[in-house]
């Protein structure tokens, strides 16, 4: 059985957004933006990662996020 290509994504496809978290964490948390949320428009999914402390790890929590919604 051979596996067929039904479509592609590319970084286009989506809108990654910084933002800065709320809650504890001190003066660092006002000042960087590590937080990053992820929209998929075609779909309308929409997923966040805010739990690492840098910018690169809370994306990748993002988007094995949006891969999960039932809507993507």
């Amino acid at each position: 059985m051979s596996k067929q290509l039904l479509f592609t994504l590319t970084k286009k496809d989506f809108i990654v957004e910084p933002f800065r978290g709320s809650g504890n964490g001190g003066q660092n948390k006002n000042k960087v933006s590590s937080c990053c949320r992820i929209y998929h428009s075609a779909s309308g999914a929409v997923a966040e990662g805010k739990e690492r402390r840098d910018f690169p790890q809370n994306k990748k929590v993002a988007f094995k996020r949006l891969i999960e919604k039932p809507e993507f």
